[in-house]
């Protein structure tokens, strides 16, 4: 995560649209080492679209302070 979230301003978003859509779907909630990878690994805009999703499955868990912090809200 440390290496791959440095390096996601740099990716394509359009490479990480399977991403997005798989964490959105309504219908399977993403785990939360789903959430927590989507969080770091997603390019900014699309993490943002993804934002409720990801801290809903972070929920309660020792990640959620962190990608609240990271992710800007």
């Amino acid at each position: 995560m440390h290496v791959v979230g440095k390096q996601r301003r740099r990716y394509s978003t359009e490479n990480f649209s399977w991403l997005a859509d798989m964490i959105r779907d309504t219908q399977v909630k993403p785990t939360a080492a789903q959430a927590y990878m989507a969080a770091y690994t997603l390019p900014p805009p699309l993490a943002s679209q993804c934002l409720d999703t990801i801290l809903d499955s972070l929920y309660q868990t020792r990640f959620e302070k962190e990608v609240r912090q990271d992710l800007g809200e």
